[in-house]
């Protein structure tokens, strides 16, 4: 399973690049694998051929110019541990020899499935390889400069960097931190570097904007795309960077956060996920494609090609006729006469023998040909077979993103026409709360009190809400999301929460906010006496004017009859409630079947969990005990 991926330009010509890079990865591989290589290293590895030092440890080495092309590929692999716990890590060197193009480098790390989730790899750090290519080479992303470390930028990298950040050919992120006059440069840089950055080299570009360029940036992009100093933050590929609505894309760690120790490690954490999450599943441009292609076909030559030390099988002479062995330059004949043979006789015998001789070799030599042939045949079988499940592989993927893009089409649709429906509704309401306050006015007008009645109001400030699943978990920690929904109590894991900040699906958490706020108003709605709602239910299906509410299909009241009869299925959903609920278990938990569909993505499929304890007297709200990706059930083991 992919774990980690790097894709980039050397600004040397492969012929260039490829010892330099080789050289790099012999001296990882042999530093890394010194006691079980021995003294002579790798020295007996030579393109084309594939070492096996030891159990559980392969090398392939690739070095190849294309016939058509002229294009040279280069591959470094190796394969480390057996089973279920095998990790291969892939190297790729590519360029035209007749052209002094940059060459591209591609590093791909494959990883065992992890151990808390079989859907997804194991944690991959850096490679140190990596950054060792990133210090010795000058290395681009399509026009963004890749290091292993932040890089600071002046006034004149500005426009340069606003340039390239709305192109969308990159194939990582764009990480861009903002400075003052009074925030020390160098120091900030270095505590980017280690604290928060570190694990994103390669898959992402940071750059550290000095005061001078902080301020040049923000004042030709819009003010909801601006870098606040003591702030980082992230740009994906095509940047619209004069349109406000675009800014959502391109979240932000804010000061607040880099400053807390314990925010500071989460943030971290969220880096490395969303650089992962992004660059694994970008696809990738054209030509890498291609010629991680031809890499492919000769690490399968190398893998299968024939054993030349085959020994041919030893003809068996025909029946009745004369045996010929060797003997030196001559040869002799086993065979003996009954009696004395004439000179005519003898003639014809050795006549015969000859024709015996040049038969037997022919036949030998047809055999040799026909093994050869049926050889080769096998070989181009398995290579058909070998293409054919490559093809099947990859019309299945294109199979289900088919099915996925059709999916979240129709989810789409679902909500662009309750969104319709909603801003009718809003806008007949206000139309009519217009007309009403219209109404008053004149009323006001003919007591004499015109002057209070066409008073303009204070404008008060819209209510905040948090912008994605970290800022979510940090509001509960701080407190504002109970302010913030004062009917929900939240009892969840708020990792689970956060882990979904990967997939980069910003509509994810808008939809869970607006859950959220229908939860609240709902138990909001339990507390009125005047509003007639008894169940969730029916909440959602008929709302209650001037109450917040979701689309009825997202809300599952019960979970299927599998998932509650079987133990391994129930028991992840059996979660913690506060002491004022009743029916709790001995370790303060109780079963939630209700939920609410975020989301229809694959085995990720965000869920929400909650406990309706609105009836509770005293108590009176819905807990809510579960974010995160989809539980387990029948469907998804």
């Amino acid at each position: 399973m992919l774990a980690y991926r790097s894709t980039f330009n050397v600004k040397e010509p492969v012929d260039t690049a490829v010892p330099k890079i080789q050289r790099v990865m012999i001296e990882w591989a042999e530093r890394k694998h010194r006691k079980r290589l021995g003294l002579g290293g790798l020295d007996e590895l030579h393109p084309g051929d594939r070492l096996r030092p030891a159990d559980g440890l392969e090398f392939f080495l690739v070095d190849s110019v294309e016939d058509r092309s002229g294009e040279r590929i280069f591959g470094f692999v190796v394969i480390e541990g057996v089973g279920e716990d095998k990790w291969t890590s892939q190297v790729m060197v590519a360029g035209r020899q007749r052209r002094s193009e940059p060459a591209r480098v591609s590093v791909e790390i494959d990883a065992p499935p992890s151990d808390k989730d079989r859907l997804r790899p194991r944690d991959a750090g850096v490679p140190r390889f990596v950054r060792t290519m990133l210090d010795s080479f000058e290395c681009e992303d399509n026009g963004i400069v890749l290091a292993s470390c932040p890089q600071v930028l002046g006034l004149e990298g500005v426009a340069s960097l606003l340039d390239e950040i709305q192109e969308d050919d990159h194939h990582g992120l764009v990480l861009v931190a903002g400075t003052s006059g009074s925030l020390p440069l160098q120091p900030w840089v270095e505590f980017l570097k280690e604290e928060i950055t570190a694990d994103t080299v390669g898959q992402a570009a940071t750059y550290v904007l000095d005061a001078e360029a902080t301020s040049a940036f923000n004042e030709r992009v819009s003010d909801l795309h601006e870098v606040r100093e003591g702030s980082l933050r992230t740009f994906l590929p095509g940047v619209r960077i004069n349109d406000p609505d675009d800014a959502a894309r391109h979240r932000f760690l804010t000061a607040q956060s880099l400053a807390d120790d314990y925010l500071r490690r989460r943030a971290k954490l969220v880096m490395t996920r969303r650089s992962r999450a992004f660059t694994n599943v970008r696809a990738l441009d054209r030509r890498t494609r291609r010629c991680l292609a031809l890499l492919g076909q000769h690490l399968d030559a190398i893998e299968f090609k024939k054993d030349p030390t085959q020994e041919s099988t030893p003809v068996t002479p025909l029946e009745g006729l004369p045996v010929i062995e060797a003997a030196g330059e001559g040869s002799v004949e086993r065979s003996v006469p009954a009696r004395p043979l004439s000179a005519a006789q003898t003639a014809a015998v050795e006549q015969e023998r000859r024709r015996v001789v040049a038969l037997t070799t022919a036949l030998a030599v047809r055999e040799d040909s026909l093994r050869a042939a049926r050889d080769e045949l096998v070989q181009v079988r398995h290579e058909a077979d070998l293409f054919r499940k490559r093809v099947d592989a990859e019309l299945k993927d294109l199979v289900d993103e088919r099915d996925s893009l059709a999916a979240e089409r129709d989810e789409l649709d679902l909500n662009l026409a309750v969104a319709l429906e909603e801003k009718g509704q809003a806008l007949t309401l206000a139309q009519r709360h217009g007309a009403e306050v219209e109404r008053l006015r004149r009323c006001l007008e003919v007591l004499g009190r015109g002057a209070e009645a066409w008073k303009g109001e204070e404008s008060t400030p819209a209510p905040t809400s948090p912008e994605d699943w970290p800022a979510l978990a940090e509001w509960a920690q701080d407190g504002r999301l109970a302010q913030a929904l004062p009917l929900v109590d939240f009892t969840c894991d708020w990792e689970c929460a956060i882990d979904l900040d990967d997939q980069n699906e910003f509509s994810w958490f808008a939809k869970t906010w607006d859950i959220l706020r229908a939860l609240n108003d709902y138990a909001r709605a339990r507390k009125d006496e005047s509003v007639p709602v008894h169940n969730l239910y029916d909440y959602l299906s008929q709302p209650p004017e001037g109450f917040h509410s979701v689309p009825r299909s997202r809300y599952k009241p019960t979970e299927s009859e599998t998932v509650a009869n079987r133990e391994r299925y129930r028991r992840e959903r059996v979660l913690p409630v506060p002491e004022q609920v009743p029916d709790r278990n001995d370790q303060g938990r109780i079963y939630m079947d209700k939920h609410f569909v975020i989301a229809q993505s694959g085995t990720v499929s965000p869920r929400l969990y909650l406990h309706d304890a609105t009836g509770v007297p005293g108590y009176g709200k819905v807990v809510v005990g579960y974010i995160g990706r989809h539980l387990a059930n029948s469907q998804t083991n």
